[in-house]
């Protein structure tokens, strides 16, 4: 009898990537220098191996298989209660990601972790292969992948790893000044994220750019906003995602946040920031500000079409009087409440009002010093 197994899941993924199934085709990261990222930190790269991976897609399509057959003559809530009678104790927790899988009926797979195109393009079509033969529904299949690592595939294996299914790479920017780059150890440059963005769109691969309020600091704040439109522009991707600078003792940037040799701009101003980068993008794509990061989440919509509609509620944001501004900070950075215009509409907490009354007697440093604290508890 052959012995039960369990897939591995990777530590994270996008926002946008949630209803997705994971599989972990690498372990880690590949560079892992990065000084603003806590994720990886003391593990080692890895590659798994093609075995291992496809005996796993074909263990999750089995379950995937059995349950369609269950849900025949059950619920989806009633079955989620009781898999434990269907499945090994192992193959439980894979139920359960299957069952959600089938649930929202998306039918979208993302590779983890950090790397995994960073193997032998042979490797890479017999598990996109396996998935598409395993898993027929889905609609795409998305990678993370550092943009030196795209740089250096062939066009045409990226032609030919999109006619397997591969239809978009999520890549982190975070910012296009190389100087902030280099500082914060990034490993990429401007150019890196530009000629690999051109690859993709000669590929017909969608890429997902990741940008970063806050990481230039005071010091570079100007020309991380002036550098990173600049090279939005020039790498014209399909999606700008912003996740804003969380600072925490597992992040090695902390440090020198601690040391004062980083000097963090406010909440208001990374919120000037992403203002002044939707301002000034000229090509068309659609943006994101759904991370729990960043102070204003219902900053979406599609450029330029929407870009009136997203600075009207920036602009909200910023125009409010200041005890209420800081009201709200507090209320979002607690979780209460994720919107300005539902927090408009409701009822302070009690815990915001007390602390607020503390936030108003603090200066500049100690108010955002709790700011950063509270928003990074969300990692």
């Amino acid at each position: 009898m052959q012995k039960p197994i369990a897939s591995e899941v990777g530590p994270i993924r996008p926002p946008s990537e949630s209803h997705s199934l994971l599989i972990r085709l690498s372990r880690n990261c590949s560079w892992n220098r990065c000084l603003f990222c806590p994720v990886y930190k003391e593990s080692k790269f890895s590659l798994r191996t093609v075995t291992d991976l496809v005996e796993e897609i074909n263990h999750l399509a089995s379950i995937k298989n059995k349950l369609q057959e269950l849900l025949k003559d059950t619920s989806f809530s009633s079955l989620s209660f009781n898999l434990s009678n269907f499945f090994e104790p192992v193959a439980v927790y894979d139920a359960h990601r299957i069952l959600h899988w089938l649930y929202h009926k998306e039918y979208t797979v993302f590779l983890q972790d950090a790397d995994p195109l960073l193997r032998k393009t042979d490797d890479l079509i017999k598990i996109l292969s396996c998935l598409k033969s395993a898993f027929p529904e889905t609609t795409r299949i998305t990678a993370y992948a550092r943009a030196t690592t795209v740089r250096r595939i062939p066009t045409d294996v990226l032609k030919l790893l999109k006619s397997y299914g591969l239809t978009r790479i999520h890549t982190g920017l975070e910012s296009g000044s190389n100087k902030v780059l280099e500082y914060v150890k990034k490993g990429i440059t401007k150019e890196d994220i530009i000629v690999a963005a051109a690859k993709l769109k000669e590929a017909a691969i969608q890429l997902s750019l990741y940008v970063m309020p806050g990481l230039g600091g005071k010091t570079f704040e100007k020309e991380h906003i002036s550098e990173t439109i600049d090279a939005i522009n020039k790498a014209k991707p399909e999606f700008v995602r912003f996740r804003t600078l969380a600072l925490n003792p597992a992040i090695p940037l902390y440090k020198a946040f601690l040391d004062g040799d980083f000097l963090l701009p406010s909440e208001e101003d990374m919120v000037k920031e992403i203002r002044d980068i939707i301002t000034d993008i000229a090509v068309n794509l659609t943006v994101f500000s759904d991370h729990n990061l960043n102070l204003l989440m219902d900053v979406n919509g599609y450029l330029p079409r929407d870009t009136e509609i997203i600075l009207t509620k920036i602009n909200r944001f910023l125009s409010l009087p200041e005890d209420v501004k800081l009201k709200f900070i507090l209320t979002r950075r607690l979780n209460y409440l994720y919107e300005l215009g539902e927090f408009l509409n409701s009822k302070i907490d009690a815990e915001v009002l007390h602390l607020f009354n503390k936030v108003s007697s603090m200066n500049e440093s100690e108010r955002e010093k709790l700011f950063l604290e509270l928003r990074s508890n969300s990692l």
